[in-house]
């Protein structure tokens, strides 16, 4: 039974975690990145990389064009500013919420992009997006073209991303990060020791996390060089809140430059086949709650994801060869080009702007999306 000190224990350290999350300065810690009434180092340091390549002006042109026709326009006449590929959808670890670490049977076949597909999609988007993201539902950092490819859209202005568990075991992986030109690595690691860390990551090792993340940090401090810039992101669900704390101390000391939590989900499109359907974790009340529904999906208008093989997928949530609004494609940069203002698009776009579209004209995973069937009860009110 819980003592009263127990309680008042639990009490502090619950206050010093939400304290962590949500700091009230321009330190670098965040519940959520982009507090947009702070002008940060990092996105300081993504304007200055940007305003130095050579279609600064085309891209800024296609930002204003974006701004205007976001969740406006059926037809958009702009490519999106931040575009995704996914350079690998298979992966080591066993995330119990991710298709690729559940296998869950009926996701896609799994395999990686090749560096011509990918070089490919990099000539034909660079000319007018701003950012590059080489992460889906997978590890991008097991596709050894990876590198090359990411070193290509450096070359040809593109700010780099990706999101990996940095579980690697490779002597030279700092220098093939630090060659790659990398801009922003993304390092999920959701504990601070191994027993909390492999509830979640399962099949990872939390210390080979570190290990990689310091060599990285000093391999750029020994080169002089502000890239990559690392984002330590923490998950945070009801089995590791209470480790916020000390997982900032040990990602402070491996030399991330960032430390970003971010609400847990659970019961997501992987268990229940329903896109937004799933409950997050709320640090504030520890508690799980249903994902709020909102009025209009952000990502018709602005996250595209291209396959490793050239497919289309319309958010994050998709992982079934049935959720593709286009089919696999070679070279991968023609799917983005033809589809992103296809059939699929406007009919779901239009659905969302209040136009009388039928869910059953909607392409499929939009049909059955948690946002549609929240949108057709609102409107039969």
């Amino acid at each position: 039974m819980a003592t009263g000190r127990d309680n008042v224990d639990a009490a502090e350290l619950h206050r010093r975690m939400l304290t962590i999350a949500a700091p009230d300065d321009r330190s670098r810690l965040s519940w959520k990145r982009g507090r947009p009434r702070f002008l940060t180092e990092l996105r300081l340091l993504k304007l200055g990389f940007l305003i130095r390549q050579r279609h600064c002006l085309r891209r800024a042109v296609n930002l204003l064009v974006f701004l205007l026709e976001r969740k406006r326009a059926r037809k958009v006449h702009y490519v999106p500013p931040v575009v995704t590929i996914e350079a690998m959808n298979g992966c080591s670890l066993r995330c119990p919420e991710c298709p690729t670490g559940m296998s869950a049977p009926e996701s896609r076949k799994k395999g990686k992009a090749t560096l011509e597909d990918l070089k490919s999609f990099i000539d034909r988007v660079c000319a007018r997006s701003l950012q590059i993201n080489f992460h889906h539902l997978g590890e991008p950092l097991l596709n050894d073209d990876f590198y090359a490819a990411c070193a290509y859209a450096v070359e040809k202005g593109l700010w780099t991303t990706i999101h990996s568990n940095l579980n690697i075991r490779a002597a030279d992986l700092p220098q093939k990060i630090l060659t790659s030109g990398l801009c922003n690595l993304v390092v999920s690691c959701d504990g601070a020791t191994q027993e909390v860390y492999e509830k979640y990551r399962a099949g990872g090792d939390v210390e080979l996390v570190f290990r990689n993340m310091q060599a990285i940090a000093e391999h750029k401090r020994k080169l002089g060089s502000r890239f990559p810039w690392i984002t330590a992101q923490f998950i945070v669900f009801d089995h590791n809140w209470h480790e916020m704390e000390r997982f900032r101390e040990r990602a402070v000391a491996a030399g991330a430059d960032e430390i970003l939590f971010l609400p847990g989900c659970r019961n997501g499109t992987a268990k229940s086949g329903h896109v937004w359907a799933e409950e997050v974790f709320n640090l504030s009340r520890l508690a799980w709650e249903p994902r709020p529904t909102p009025p209009l999906c952000g990502e018709l208008w602005e996250t595209p994801i291209v396959t490793h093989d050239g497919g289309l997928f319309p958010c994050c949530f998709c992982f079934r060869d049935e959720d593709l609004f286009a089919p696999p494609q070679n070279p991968a940069g023609r799917t983005l080009a033809d589809c992103w203002d296809g059939d699929a698009y406007r009919a779901a776009r239009s659905f969302f702007l209040g136009d009388p579209v039928r869910r059953e004209d909607l392409p499929r995973p939009c049909r059955f999306c948690g946002r549609t069937v929240e949108r057709a009860h609102r409107s039969q009110k």
